[in-house]
């Protein structure tokens, strides 16, 4: 089964881009040069060149050989060099090829299948945007560019301070950053703890400087990009309240079978919380439900009300807004949040899709969490480039992660 995975995927490498010109310096093809690269993410090396040793033991030779067709692998210098031409959008049809194959082993798809209560089912996508590589040296095209500064100090009280001190103060010395970033898209479901990474985005210097732009306007291209895919899978996006905000909730809305729940903070949302206040009790709807799982039981109460406006802009779009708190069966309250959302809320939903929103915590928990510490090395500069290598790296990286999902 997983050789033929490693196949599907090979074969998807064979389309990569190869500038090179000259049939001599084709000692290896760029199908090889990329498998030989995927095999170090996918064997979880913490470096190329330890990747290297590894490879030259009888075990790891086999590994290579037997996994990855590999007889010889390419050095560390040939694979950052060939994988630098490589734009890591031309991991499309890669990174669905692995999510097709997954019908190779039990028809998973099936098993991420959210019931969304109104007799259909679909899938749950957290977004979140992930930073995988910080330097104040290291640096290329690709890179995003922050700078951060200080005010500088002086000692000298203002009797001792001459006339060019007195110019510089209050001036900042600035310290530059250079970093990469993604928006990593991945399939959650409330009863798993395994979750499946999709194609990412990779954030750029033109979707700006704030957080907030830079997530909102990144996810805005994931999302043009797969439309088709979505409306095809009923996906419902899930979000912290950084996406519940008007340009991306609209956009949501236009697609067809495509909904959302996002986190709502009262304290960024102050007009639909003063919307909100004028309501009488009576307005709203109230739900009350417990769980039990093993000796712990869970008590969840809701509060709930449809056609709410977002915020005081014109033509602001109408959510649906409910308040979660759960509390053990002692009435210790473990949890509290409010959302927003595209599913129009009633009894038979509401738990429903309270417990969906919840597991937005999935995509840091499961997948950023399990990237940066459990042998991945996410955070770790593999190679940097002067093109595309950091970003085509750590596309491997995810989808090493997938395949051992």
């Amino acid at each position: 089964m997983l050789a033929k995975l490693v196949s599907n995927l090979s074969n998807s490498f064979s389309k990569l881009t190869d500038n090179r010109k000259f049939s001599p310096n084709k000692t290896y093809t760029i199908q090889e040069v990329a498998m030989s690269a995927f095999s170090v993410f996918f064997l979880q090396s913490p470096s190329f060149l330890e990747h290297q040793r590894r490879f030259e033991k009888t075990k790891q030779q086999n590994n290579g050989r037997s996994l990855f067709g590999i007889e010889t692998l390419p050095s560390d210098n040939q694979i950052r060099n060939l994988m630098d031409e490589v734009n890591p959008e031309e991991f499309e049809e890669s990174f669905k090829i692995l999510h097709d194959s997954f019908e190779l082993v039990g028809d998973h798809n099936h098993a991420f299948e959210w019931d969304r209560g109104d007799n259909t089912k679909g899938f749950l996508v957290p977004l979140d945007g992930s930073e995988f590589f910080s330097s104040q040296n290291i640096q290329c095209p690709c890179c995003l560019k922050k700078e951060h500064g200080k005010s500088k100090k002086h000692k000298k009280n203002s009797a001792q301070t001459s006339e060019i001190d007195k110019e510089v103060l209050g001036e900042e010395e600035t310290t530059t950053y250079y970093s990469h970033a993604m928006v990593c898209p991945i399939i959650v479901h409330p009863d798993s703890s395994f979750v499946l990474p999709l194609m990412p985005e990779f954030i750029q210097n033109s979707d700006g400087t704030e957080k907030q732009d830079c997530e909102i306007n990144a996810s805005k291209r994931w999302i043009e990009k797969n439309k088709a895919w979505l409306t095809e899978n009923k996906v419902t996006f899930l979000g912290d309240d950084l996406y519940s905000r008007s340009p991306l909730v609209k956009m949501i809305q236009t697609l067809k079978d495509v909904d959302f729940i996002f986190t709502c903070k009262p304290t960024s949302h102050t007009y639909l919380v003063s919307w909100l206040k004028d309501f009488e009790k009576s307005d709203w709807e109230t739900f009350k439900t417990t769980e039990t799982k093993g000796n712990k039981g869970r008590v969840y109460t809701y509060k709930f009300v449809n056609q709410v406006p977002l915020c005081a802009e014109k033509g602001s779009p109408l959510v649906n807004y409910f308040e979660m708190e759960v509390l053990d069966t002692k009435g210790k309250r473990l949890y509290k949040n409010s959302y927003v959302t595209s599913h129009t809320l009633t009894f038979s939903r509401i738990h429903k899709i309270g417990c969906a929103g919840r597991s937005r915590w999935k995509i840091e928990n499961e997948a950023f969490n399990v990237l940066k510490n459990n042998g991945y090395h996410f955070e770790h500069n593999f190679g940097h480039g002067k093109k595309h290598l950091s970003n085509t790296l750590a596309c491997f990286n995810l989808m090493a992660f997938l395949m051992h999902s």
